[in-house]
Parts: C-alpha cells; structure tokens; sequence
C-alpha cells in the first residue's frame, strides 16, 4: 500500500522551493532571508505554523537545534526531494501500474528541450533498474 502524500499549499510549495533549493538544513531565521519580497511581511507565528505543518505532513524533519545569538533554533531539511515529491504526487492519482510507461513518456515531451539527452539518463536510470531487480 502507498503512503498518501499531502497536497501543499501554495506558502508550504513556496518553503519547499527554498529547502531545495538551498540544499542544506535552514533555521526560520534563514528562511527569512531566502524570502520574497511579497512574502517579507510574514509574521514570525505565520512562518512557525508553516514550519510545523510541513514536519507534520512528514516534508520536513529536525536535523539539529542550534544557537542562533540568545536564542535556539531548529533546523529543518526535507525529507524528499522535489523529484520524489512530484512522483508522489503523481502516484496519488491511483493510475494503474500499465500507465508508469505512458506518463513517465508524456513527462519527457512536455518539458524535455533536450529530449537525445533526457532519453539517455532514461536509458541509463532502466539499465541500474534491470541490474538492481536481476
């Protein structure tokens, strides 16, 4: 049985566009920084609440409480990577084990500009696959 995934709000998807891109574990004192400017004017609770909604829905995990001048701070990391996070997503669809094919075809069409290339890493990922299962 799969593992339901959360569908993120649009300020949770926003944090996790941070978290990877940043690629390292973050404190809400970094978070601020990485912060849009229309997002500057978010109350410090909003930031928590969000925080803790994404470890929640099992996105983030605690990797280390740190000293940040008086105080400490926790810092977060996902426990996904926005690839996994999209698989999951998909997944959640319920297709039927027939359509992995078809959809991961139609995921390379819509956003492969350089299709020899995404073809080849395909073809790479199936080769480990096939020794992996064999």
């Amino acid at each position: 049985m799969r593992k339901s995934i959360s569908i993120l709000t649009p300020n949770e998807l926003l944090l996790m566009e941070i978290f990877w891109k940043v690629n390292e574990p973050l404190t809400s004192i970094d978070l601020v920084n990485y912060l849009s400017s229309d997002c500057q004017d978010w109350k410090n609770g909003y930031l928590h609440n969000l925080l803790k909604t994404l470890l929640d829905k099992g996105m983030l995990r605690v990797t280390d409480i740190i000293q940040c001048g008086r105080r400490f701070a926790k810092q977060y990391e996902p426990t996904l990577t926005k690839e996994e996070y999209a698989a999951k997503m998909v997944s959640s669809l319920n297709f039927k084990k027939e359509s992995i094919s078809k959809i991961a075809c139609a995921i390379v069409k819509e956003v492969a500009d350089d299709s020899p290339t995404v073809i080849s890493e395909l073809e790479d990922i199936l080769d480990a696959l096939r020794k992996d299962i064999h």
